[in-house]
């Protein structure tokens, strides 16, 4: 049986990890306890798009990251403490 794991489980995968594990496993511990649900193709397709959602969001940060650096690189700060 095909799960996705919804949280990480010691020895046996990650979170976001698709793996195949036996049913009894999957009915017993995984699926009461909310760590995996079963991959379905709905289920497939809405995790598919959650990655890209999240892959989006991670380029747009890295991208206004480099533009904040380049503008602060541009700039001379001058700090005066008293001692």
């Amino acid at each position: 049986m095909k799960v996705l794991f919804l949280e990480n489980v010691l020895h046996v995968a990650k979170k976001g990890e698709v793996k195949e594990v036996k049913p009894g496993y999957a009915i017993n511990m995984l699926f009461p306890k909310k760590y995996a649900i079963e991959l379905t193709p709905e289920v497939e397709k809405k995790f598919k798009d959650t990655l890209k959602k999240e892959d989006f969001h991670r380029r747009e940060l890295l991208e206004n990251k480099h533009n904040i650096t380049d503008l602060l690189d541009s700039k001379v700060f001058n700090f005066t403490l008293k001692t």
